[in-house]
């Protein structure tokens, strides 16, 4: 850097880069700097400090860089969960991890058995400490923004950046994982007790299901009129908590999202079995709750990816996206995913930045995803039947 630069990484985290300091930076953030702040750009891959992660490695008692800094979500920071599982396991558990990623989001892997340091580390990464480690994984792009029809799963594209032939990897280390301690334990304990007081409802012993209705990009958002008729007749079996952060702004579908928010609200204090979790509670109590929960339902986010590291069941709805590319090594939560996909003859599309408007069904009317509009209370109940029989 040539001088100061403090620069809003994220909602939570600022990086305050300094002179002399040598700092790596994502290529796609190079535009975020104006030429007079940087004294000099240079390409990581021909540095003799750095090292890449590829193939079999000797991995006994290894010291392993691992950054996830790109702009994704709590999910491929999942995602890159199973990965580090096997590399852990073929290392005998020598392997030391040390995960470095965004602080909004890297708490979900708080705590798992591959990290040798169990808080992932946060702040940029400075070039000069890349010798401390024996070898560096830089993930790159996964499923970004790729639209083509015909698509790899996300983690046989991992095992290939890894230099792993994905053939070769048992499908158990094709599926998130994650790790608890006591402060989880803790705060677990201090819900169910909130919830005694306010609902007068034992959770430790009562079955509950967690409903996860929001998606920030109108292109994965369902009905909302579907999850208030969902969510009722699921209170009629079980208690209910909804989660769900307010922190962006939510789309507007069949009716707009801050009616939704008022309407789960009223249906909260009307129902002592609807409990309403939308709010901004901390990632590591919902990755909690949802482990002790009797069924997830979500759409294709982060939820459906915890409850799946959980091994809690998950019934998830698919739009824009296959099943197959997220959870297709994993056939109990591929059994209760829900694809319509006779809703839309471009199905799956992959569309991430808005609506295909040439490939949708109403064209540049579409207001939701085709495939998601076709799901009803009545297919996501069938494969509740699955879950409680």
């Amino acid at each position: 850097m040539a001088k100061p630069v403090l620069w809003p990484r994220c909602d939570q985290e600022t990086w305050s880069l300094t002179p002399p300091n040598r700092y790596i930076i994502n290529g796609e953030y190079s535009d975020k700097f104006s030429a007079d702040q940087i004294e000099e750009v240079s390409d990581l891959k021909g540095s003799a400090y750095y090292k890449p992660f590829l193939g079999l490695l000797n991995l006994t008692n290894a010291k392993i860089l691992v950054e996830r800094h790109r702009s994704r979500g709590i999910g491929d920071l999942l995602f890159m969960s199973g990965p580090l599982s096997y590399l852990y396991h073929m290392s005998g558990g020598t392997a030391k991890f040390y995960l470095k990623s965004l602080v909004d989001r890297g708490t979900i892997l708080h705590n798992h058995p591959a990290l040798h340091i169990k808080t992932p580390l946060y702040g940029p990464t400075l070039y000069d400490t890349l010798p401390l480690y024996d070898y560096h994984w830089f993930v790159e792009s996964v499923t970004e923004f790729n639209e083509d029809r015909e698509q790899p799963n996300v983690y046989d594209v991992l095992y290939r950046q890894l230099g792993f032939d994905p053939k070769a990897i048992d499908p158990i280390y094709k599926r998130p994982s994650v790790g608890f301690d006591e402060s989880d334990a803790r705060g677990l304990h201090s819900f169910f007790q909130a919830i005694w007081s306010e609902k007068q409802i034992d959770l430790r012993s009562e079955p509950y299901y967690v409903v996860a209705p929001f998606s920030h990009g109108v292109l994965r958002t369902a009905s909302y009129t579907m999850w208030l008729n969902l969510i009722q007749e699921l209170s009629n079996k079980h208690p209910v908590a909804i989660i769900g952060s307010l922190r962006h702004e939510l789309p507007d579908t069949d009716m707009s999202a801050g009616e939704f928010v008022q309407r789960l609200r009223a249906m909260s204090q009307q129902s002592s079995k609807i409990i309403n979790l939308i709010s901004d509670i901390p990632l590591r109590s919902i990755l909690s709750i949802i482990s002790k929960s009797r069924c997830v339902f979500s759409l294709d986010s982060a939820p459906l990816y915890m409850a799946q590291a959980c091994r809690v069941p998950a019934i998830s709805i698919w739009g824009p996206h296959s099943p197959h590319v997220r959870i297709g090594y994993d056939k109990a939560y591929m059994d209760l995913a829900i694809h319509e996909t006779s809703a839309c003859p471009n199905s799956p599309c992959f569309a991430y930045s808005g609506f295909p408007k040439t490939k949708c069904p109403e064209l540049e009317a579409q207001k939701i995803c085709a495939v998601l509009a076709n799901v009803n209370v009545n297919s996501i109940m069938e494969k509740l039947s699955l879950v409680e029989s």
